[in-house]
Formats: C-alpha cells, sequence, structure tokens
C-alpha cells in the first residue's frame, strides 16, 4: 500500500481500479470514492462491477486494485478487511 501511494505522489500512475459486488450499499462505495479523492485528488478512479469470486480473482491478476465485496470469502493470498456488518432479512 505504501508502495502505491508514493507511485501516486510520483505520478507513476494516476488512477485505481476498484471493484464492487451488487449487494454491496452504492453509499459505500460512494464513502470510499469521496475518501479517495480527498486523499488523492489527482488520481482517477475507474470502477468495476463483477462478483465476489470474480473480483478476488481480478485483484490477484493485477487487474483490479482493490475490491469492495460481500463476504464470506477466506483467501491466503488477499487481505481481507471487514468494513460494514448488516443482518439480512428475507421474506418469501
Amino acid at each position: 500500500m505504501i508502495d502505491a501511494v508514493v507511485a501516486i505522489e510520483r505520478n507513476e500512475f494516476n488512477s485505481v481500479r476498484l471493484g464492487t459486488t451488487p449487494l454491496v450499499d452504492e453509499n459505500v462505495f460512494r464513502r470510499v470514492c469521496a475518501l479517495h479523492k480527498e486523499l488523492l485528488p489527482a488520481c482517477v478512479i475507474r470502477p468495476t462491477h463483477g462478483d465476489t469470486t470474480q473480483l478476488a480473482q481480478e485483484v490477484l491478476a493485477g487487474i483490479v486494485d482493490a475490491a469492495i465485496i460481500t463476504l464470506p470469502l477466506k483467501h491466503s493470498e488477499l487481505h481481507i478487511e471487514e468494513i460494514r456488518r448488516e443482518r439480512i432479512v428475507v421474506c418469501l
């Protein structure tokens, strides 16, 4: 992460690819984008969408820089940080 911030400061790259899954609250994604813009205003966010497994594979492959996903996901090569937890209520 520190290497990425240093690279951005040196203008070595000017965009971040940020993925999200369909069930992620749009407000969470917007807040992350707003925080990113506040910290790194010159760096453009390139949003992408997909399911949890697809985005995890794209992060590992370097296609996507980071993703906000719905759990569960366990993977030894990924750093997963829970940012919000909600109960889901379903009526059938």
